[in-house]
């Protein structure tokens, strides 16, 4: 009887970007996913704190100091993002007045 070789995926979903990664053109397709929320348990958690833990390990010097500034890029971004939306709502209350 001949088995069928079952065949792996050949593409990735990066929830980061949202897109579909074909993995063996490199081609990323942009689109839209929906991840379903919930509740992380315990476990999810320290799977996902021994990823993180793990990737850090294997940073050189450069690449963590690069990830520190990303970092620090997006709280500020998001700060500013705040700051911009209070600055709207504030403009459109002027405005109803």
């Amino acid at each position: 009887m001949e088995q069928k070789e079952q065949a792996g995926l050949d593409f990735e979903i990066d929830i980061l970007t949202h897109s579909i990664v074909n993995v063996q053109t490199g081609e990323s397709l942009p689109t839209d996913i929906f991840v379903e929320p919930r509740e992380l348990t315990e476990e999810d958690r320290r799977v996902f704190s021994k990823h993180i833990r793990d990737s850090k390990a294997r940073m050189s010097p450069e690449e963590r100091e690069h990830s520190k500034a990303y970092g620090e890029a997006l709280r500020a971004m998001r700060r500013l993002g705040e700051t911009k939306r209070r600055w709207l709502a504030s403009q459109k209350l002027q405005a109803a007045v």
